[in-house]
Parts: structure tokens; C-alpha cells; sequence
């Protein structure tokens, strides 16, 4: 195979991996497909010689032909100084560098113990003395692997990196015995301040990355966000399908700082890859001494034989490595006062709502901002000391959380520990600051404190651990709402500085959650701005989003399945007192796609609009295990507008014996429509949630009918599936369909996304 062997095999689960080694040359890379699909790699063709324009050119100029592809190295870096490769690389991408490429294999060794996997492969250039330790762990029954790498300076002198991607994998597709064209696509998220869960998927041709007629010039496409907030712009998560044999592979990039993924092609396969976001597009370079080494970020990474984007997702989970001492929430209610008092919170406030909050069943009580507001109510400016205000809290805020404690409610507070505001007392204090150009960062009215200092560490944990202490804290809901920007002043670079201050908000989150170990952390950034798989595994929950109230919180949040799972997943449920029926149940009936988060008018709500809410939260409950362990699958017509959505949407989770559907309709004239379910088995409506006039059939075909239901409708319905049912739907091969994605994109292949069954 080209002076390529197979070196090593392994069979994890419903994946195979192949370590290959390129004989000639020593580089050592990956190669990854479901164990159902066998690579043809065997057969694909070894050069471009066959290409008449090629043997023209090579023969005119008397070269050899272009190989037909080179091995992807299992760590992709540069360092500074080393030449660069030709192919018109220089501002495109940097992982065409000298050292990358020199790298020879030295060993493996592969390491099995309770279930868990571990193949560690060590390769090495000796010219540079950088050598890379590339580790690929496997849990058993899991349906991904993790990468796990580090880069170590083994030379005598000190090398400066100025890219690291903890792993790649290349050969996509091994399936195509020439070129990859009209076969490939790429699937990526987009972020944004409640905009998050985007889908765009674009074909390999369309992305620009389609090779050249010889192979000359690397084909990159490079994506990732700097900054302090993860999902600012895009999710890092990256996926590629090829749609001729119904095969994913991609991965989920566990990143709290600065990163980037890339797409690249030179030759007949396309290879992705992702690790801090590097010199040119982060601002990032690292200085490593000799003997010292790096770590890179993590990769949750996976592929399998199906037409289902949204299925491949859910093989990776969101969490890289939760703490094991975190409580993970069993889908309570949480009530937070933001959208009831919009940061005018008081012992007052919490009083008024307090009886309600027992009457329905809130597990948890947030105070969210303000608490801490100083004698003119000024609260937006006064982040930082978190000194609870007696203004708003005569007898103290102990004494409030205690008045909550003793109604069966678990109270919680909300904090932004990385701000300071202008009317805190840490304002001025340059010296606990991050610094750009010798000034400190402010962004609006927030500046920023320098989580490398010990100093401030220490402070930050004094101030919260007393608050959680004397407030009797079971709930902390901690926030970001601006980032830091490119970096910050320091030794090296101001990407560099940037990830050592989000080490040091994560070795907060580790602090806190070794101190108290049954504290329920809600990681919150703007909303869902970190919804990434290192700050998720040191929280409890995350924050869907900020779309508080806005239409299209179902929309977002089943978008975000593409990311996390349902039981993950904090879901604001703000009921007003104006709301009609249809406006309350479509509020209510989406918190069943993920934890309910209440808030709104509820010292002022009708009757009604109390039974229902406590029908729902009922309901909620009791299916709480089909959101945390089902199969999902998702219906709808495409929807272009967050803000002015059109069509429906319906969410399916399928377990043994259940199967719950979420239902959706949007700005649409009255919606009929079918829901293909014989698949599942169903056999009976177990129970609705639904305003009275809502009509729906399940018919002896095994479809489930909407008839005539209006806009802007919610419900939610369950069924008992027949005795004699199938095993649930796998993600294998079957045709099943992805989220509402942007029909923008003409190239996202909207007849296969889109199960719209008008009748």
C-alpha cells in the first residue's frame, strides 16, 4: 500500500482504529471507520500518473508523479524557525512545518485495565528534539475515544511553538479509490449570543477545498474563536460525511481559551484536526525549556455508519471529564428570580415569591444579579466585592437563605467571578487585572481579574467559599457575560497568557467542587457562549442559552443537541401572567427539552395557569429518564429566522417502553402534519400536555397525526410502545433526519434534512 503498512489494529466497540506507518519516511498516522464498513485504502490509486494533464507537466519538467496522498501525523505543530513545506502554505495554515513532518515513530504501547483502553504512541524529530505523545483511551461501551497528547522539548535549547493540535485524523475518506469530489460534506455549528446552535453544512467543493489538479497547495479551511468565551462564533465541533456510504467521522474539541479546528486537504483525502488556536489566527506561541512539555487539548472523537448528523453528535458526549465529587442534577426544578425582577432582588422580592415556588414544587431557589447592589440599587457596575447588600437585605443574605432553606428549597446565588466593576473596590487595583499594551482590559463597564495570580485565587475562593458557607449555598450559578478578547500581558504571548488565566478559572471550578461536593455548579457565559467540553465537565449544568422568553427557545435548543444532551441542559421557562393558553403551554412544553428553569410572573398567575404549571412540572418529572438516557430524533421544516421562525418542529425520545414527543409550530397558517413512527412501535398515547383545543391521532399505521394545529402551539405527548416492540432505533444506517438547520446554505441538502409530511 505505497510503502504503507498497517502497524497496529484495534477494535473499540462499533469502531476500528489502524495505526499506519509510512515505511519511507517513519511518520506514523491514524486511520478511523466503523467496524461494520472496511477501509478500501488497499485499493486506492498511488499517484496522479493515470491524469493525462499530470503526466504532461511531469514529463515536460522531468519529475516523478505526485503521490496520491501522505500520512496525517497524529499531532499536528510548528515551531518557530523550522522551514516551511511549499504548497503555498504561508498565512494558510501552519501544519505543513519541518519538525511536524520529520517526526519518526519511536514506540507504542497499548494498556488495558477495568474496562479501559489505553494506546500511547510516542514519535520524535531529532533535529528539532521535539517529540510528541499521542494518547488514544477507549472506555468500554463507550462510542467514542478520547485523544489525549502533550509535546515535550527533548532537545538542549529552548523551542518556541506556535501550533498545536492535540490530534488529527486524516484518510477521510478511505472509502473513494481516487478523489473525494461530490461525496464529502462538513457539518459545523455556529455560535453566538442567543443565536447559539446553528447548523451549516457545505460540500468539500463549496468549502474551497477541493484538490488541485496536481496536488500542489494545501486546501485549509480554519475556523475557532479567541477570546474567552468558546462559542462566541462557531461550536469546536467538526464532522465529515461522506454521503456515499453513510459514514461520520469528527470530533468535539475540549478548549475553555482560544482554539481553532482545521479542514485540510493536499492530495486525495481530507484530514481535520484541531488544538489552541495558533500564532496567526490566536496570537498564541509558547516557549518550552528544555525537558518541558505541553498539554494539549482534549478530543472526544468519533465515527459510525449512519445518515444522521444529529446521531453521530450524541456518540460524543459533551463532558470531557466530569468531577467525580460534582452532584449531577436529576432534573429538578430550579426557579431563578432574573426574569421576575430584572436584578431588583431583595428579602422583599424573595418573599413574594417564595410560597409559590413551594406550591409547584421548585427544588431551587437562584437569586441572580443584584444581590449585592449598593445603596443606589446600582448593580450592573458593582461586580467584585461581593459584599451582600443590606439595602436590599437588611437582616443579611444569610438570613434570607435560611428563610428558604426552611421551606424545603434549596437556595442558590448567582456571582460572575472573573468581573469587576467600576463601583468595586477592585476597580484600581491594577496589580489583580489583566493588562493589553500596559492598560487594564475593559470591555463596557466590566474589567477583568488575573486568574494566574494565586492572590486573586485565593480571594476568589475566600469570598465565594463564605458565601456558599454562611448563605447555606446549594446552588451556584456562575456567569461570563464579556470576553477577555485575543489575550492578555505577560511573559510569552498573549494567546499563551490567555490559557494559563483559564487554567486558573478552571483550577477555581476544581477548588470549588473538592470544597463542596454536593454544590450544583451551573456553568453560564452569556448563556450558552461555553458550552464546550472542558468547562462543561466542571460544572453540573449548563445555560442553553439567554434567549429567555424569545420564540425560538425550542428551536435553540434542540439545535444544541448537537452538543449536549437534554438532562445537560438548562432551559429558561418564563411564564407571564398575560400569557393565553396556547403562549403558556408553548412555554411549558419546551422545558421538556432539557431542565426547567422557572421564572416570570409567578406570585400573579391565573388559576389556570397554576394547574398547569404544576401538571407540567408532574410530567416533567416523570419522564425525566427519557431525556437523560433516550435516543433522539428531531422533525421539522427548515427555519431560516431565530426571531420569526416558520413551520414545526418536533423532538422524539425513544426508550424501551416510551417514546415522548415535543411538538412545535411556528408563524405558520394552521399546521397538519405526520410523524412517521411505525419504526418504534407505538401502541397507545400514555399522556398529553396540551391546550384542550390541540387534536392529534395516532392511527393503526404506527404515524401520529397533528391535525389543524395553530401557530405557535406547543405540546407534549407520550406513548407506550407494544410489548413486542423492535430494539430502539441505533444510529446505524436508517434513514432517519437532523435538526432545522439554515436553508441559506444551499448546499445542506435540505430534502434530506427535512421531514415535512404535509397533508
Amino acid at each position: 500500500m505505497h510503502g504503507i503498512e498497517r502497524y497496529s489494529t484495534f477494535t473499540f466497540g462499533d469502531m476500528t482504529v489502524s495505526y499506519l506507518l509510512d515505511t519511507a519516511n517513519g511518520r506514523i498516522g491514524f486511520l478511523l471507520h466503523p467496524r461494520s464498513k472496511p477501509d478500501r485504502l488497499d485499493q486506492h490509486r498511488m499517484d496522479l500518473s493515470e491524469v493525462c494533464e499530470v503526466s504532461r507537466y511531469i514529463n515536460g519538467i522531468g519529475a516523478k508523479s505526485p503521490a496520491s496522498f501522505r500520512l496525517e501525523p497524529l499531532v499536528v505543530y510548528a515551531v518557530a524557525g523550522s522551514v516551511r513545506q511549499g504548497g503555498l502554505t504561508a498565512g494558510v495554515s501552519q501544519r505543513n512545518d519541518s519538525s511536524s513532518d520529520r517526526c519518526k515513530f519511536v514506540s507504542q504501547e497499548a494498556k488495558t485495565e477495568g474496562g479501559r483502553t489505553t494506546v500511547i504512541t510516542i514519535s520524535r524529530d531529532e533535529t528539532s528534539g521535539i517529540e510528541y505523545l499521542h494518547a488514544l483511551t477507549y472506555c468500554q461501551d463507550e462510542r467514542h475515544v478520547t485523544m489525549r497528547s502533550r509535546l515535550r522539548n527533548r532537545s538542549t535549547e529552548n523551542r518556541m511553538i506556535t501550533m498545536a493540535h492535540g490530534g488529527a485524523l486524516g484518510c477521510i475518506s478511505p472509502y473513494a479509490t481516487s478523489t473525494q469530489g461530490n461525496r464529502l460534506t462538513i457539518h459545523r455549528i455556529r455560535g453566538g449570543w442567543s443565536n447559539e446552535g446553528r447548523r451549516k453544512s457545505e460540500t468539500l467543493e463549496s468549502l474551497g477545498l477541493e484538490q488541485s489538479w496536481s496536488n500542489h497547495a494545501l486546501r485549509c479551511e480554519r475556523f475557532g474563536q479567541a477570546g474567552s468565551l468558546a462559542n462566541l462564533r462557531w461550536f469546536p465541533v467538526v464532522a465529515v460525511e461522506d454521503e456515499q456510504e453513510h459514514v461520520f467521522w469528527g470530533f468535539k474539541l475540549a478548549c475553555p481559551a482560544s482554539w481553532q479546528i482545521e479542514i485540510a486537504a493536499q492530495d486525495d483525502f481530507l484530514s481535520i484536526s484541531g488544538g489552541y488556536a495558533d500564532q496567526e489566527m490566536g496570537h498564541w506561541c509558547k516557549w518550552l525549556d528544555p525537558n518541558e512539555e505541553l498539554v494539549l487539548p482534549e478530543l472526544l472523537v468519533s465515527t459510525a455508519y449512519t445518515q444522521d448528523f444529529l446521531a453521530f453528535a450524541q456518540r460524543i458526549p459533551l463532558a470531557s471529564r466530569p468531577l467525580s465529587n460534582v452532584s449531577r442534577l436529576s432534573d429538578p426544578v430550579v426557579f431563578n428570580d432574573w426574569c421576575t425582577v430584572w436584578g431588583a432582588t431583595s428579602d422583599a422580592s424573595v418573599r413574594r415569591l417564595l410560597p409559590l415556588c413551594k406550591e409547584v414544587g421548585a427544588h431551587y431557589f437562584v437569586i441572580d444579579a443584584g444581590w449585592y447592589a449598593d445603596a443606589q440599587g446600582s448593580w450592573a457596575e458593582g461586580q467584585g466585592d461581593w459584599i451582600p447588600s443590606l439595602a436590599r437585605y437588611p437582616e443579611g443574605l444569610a438570613h434570607t437563605c435560611a428563610m428558604i432553606r426552611q421551606q424545603g428549597i434549596v437556595p442558590g446565588l448567582w456571582c460572575e467571578p472573573e468581573a469587576v466593576g467600576p463601583k468595586s473596590s477592585l476597580w484600581e487595583c491594577h496589580d489583580w487585572l489583566l493588562h493589553k499594551d500596559g492598560v487594564p482590559i475593559q470591555v463596557g463597564c466590566r474589567r477583568f481579574l488575573d486568574l494566574r495570580n494565586h492572590e486573586v485565587l485565593d480571594y476568589l475562593e475566600r469570598k465565594l467559599g463564605t458565601l456558599i458557607s454562611s448563605c447555606t449555598l446549594g446552588y451556584l450559578k456562575l456567569d461570563a457575560n464579556e470576553s477577555v478578547g485575543i489575550g492578555c500581558d505577560g511573559v510569552e504571548s498573549a494567546g499563551e497568557e490567555l490559557r494559563l488565566h483559564m487554567e486558573g478559572l478552571s483550577s477555581l471550578l476544581r477548588r470549588l467542587g473538592e470544597r463542596f461536593p454536593d454544590l450544583v455548579i451551573e456553568n453560564c457565559a452569556a448563556g450558552g457562549l461555553r458550552l464546550e467540553p472542558h468547562m462543561v465537565g466542571l460544572a453540573t449544568i449548563t445555560s442553553a442559552t439567554d434567549a429567555h422568553e424569545i420564540i425560538s427557545i425550542p428551536i435553540i435548543v434542540a439545535n444544541e443537541y448537537h452538543m449536549a444532551r437534554p438532562d445537560q441542559l438548562l432551559v429558561w421557562t418564563v411564564l407571564r401572567q398575560e400569557d393565553d393558553p396556547r403562549r403558556f403551554h408553548y412555554t411549558l412544553a419546551s422545558s421538556f427539552l432539557g431542565i426547567m428553569c422557572l421564572s416570570g410572573d409567578l406570585p400573579l398567575l391565573h388559576g389556570w395557569q397554576k394547574d398547569r404549571l404544576k401538571e407540567a412540572i408532574r410530567l416533567h418529572e416523570a419522564s425525566r429518564i427519557l431525556r437523560q438516557d433516550a435516543s433522539i430524533r428531531i422533525w421539522g421544516e427548515p427555519v431560516r429566522s431565530y426571531l420569526e421562525p416558520k413551520g414545526y418542529q418536533a423532538v422524539l425520545f425513544v426508550r424501551e417502553h416510551t417514546l415522548l414527543i415535543v411538538m412545535h409550530t411556528f408563524a405558520s397558517e394552521t399546521t397538519t402534519c405526520t410523524l412517521p413512527l411505525a419504526q418504534y412501535r407505538p401502541q397507545s398515547i400514555a399522556w398529553q400536555f396540551s391546550e384542550s383545543s390541540l387534536t392529534f391521532d395516532l392511527q393503526s399505521s404506527g404515524d401520529l397525526v397533528f391535525s389543524h394545529v395553530p401557530p405557535f402551539s406547543g405540546m407534549v405527548v407520550s406513548l407506550a410502545r407494544r410489548a413486542d416492540m423492535c430494539a430502539t432505533p441505533s444510529d446505524t444506517c436508517t434513514p432517519a433526519h437532523s435538526p432545522t438547520y439554515d436553508p441559506s446554505d444551499q448546499s445542506a441538502h435540505g430534502s434530506k434534512n427535512t421531514v415535512s409530511n404535509p397533508t
